[in-house]
């Protein structure tokens, strides 16, 4: 329902530091640690993660329509997708992102309006709240085998997603994780898996949920 998509974005606290928005504010933040300040490597913003090791992406500048995340961010691994990196963003068409992150958080690609296509690699193994919601002419989603949580509200409203297909790995898919996904015709699944409510709320009456993933 339109007012679940709308009270979830509002609750949303853009202000504090978990919780990526316009990457300036933190550039201007004071008293944080230095993981905490935005870095650069060429269009790509990153947070480095506590033990420094890594880097978490959390923003983009550039105006591509194919974007590839690159495994290192100035030698640095990439080991995520950090909440807002991407959302909206509407020159993107495609995203591929590196093997070696395990999890895309919370609204990384939100209403990023013209993304039709996304490469999830191997190793993934969360899906962040609203992470693709929005995404209206998201088509195509690779998904990883790994994967083992889509969490609420995760690809709401994605109206031009026909198809997607998850691995056995899968546990738990949250509330209204794929409402109003209007054109999803099918949807493959494990035998098992924990499904929250609303989840295929406004959905097509046809959609098929096949039981017994690929």
């Amino acid at each position: 329902m339109l007012t679940a998509f709308g009270t979830f974005a509002l609750a949303m606290d853009f202000d504090s530091p978990g919780a990526v928005g316009d990457s300036s504010k933190y550039d201007e933040l004071s008293g944080y640690e230095d993981r905490f300040r935005v870095q650069y490597d060429g269009d790509f913003g990153y947070f480095t993660t506590e033990n420094g090791q890594g880097a978490i992406v959390v923003a983009y500048e550039g105006d591509d329509e194919l974007v590839t995340v690159p495994e290192k961010l100035n030698g640095l691994p990439v080991v995520s997708i950090g909440g807002q990196a991407f959302w909206h963003n509407e020159d993107m068409e495609e995203c591929v992102l590196p093997e070696g992150i395990t999890s895309i958080d919370v609204m990384a690609f939100y209403m990023c309006p013209n993304l039709k296509k996304v490469t999830i690699p191997e190793g993934v193994v969360s899906i962040g709240q609203c992470c693709f919601g929005g995404c209206a002419a998201l088509e195509e989603v690779e998904m990883a085998s790994t994967v083992e949580t889509i969490s609420d509200f995760a690809f709401l409203a994605c109206t031009s997603m026909k198809e997607i297909s998850f691995s056995g790995k899968l546990q738990s898919i949250g509330t209204s994780a794929f409402q109003m996904c209007v054109s999803l015709e099918k949807i493959i699944l494990p035998e098992k898996v924990e499904i929250g409510e609303d989840a295929f709320t406004d959905c097509p009456k046809e959609l098929q949920i096949v039981r017994g993933s690929l």
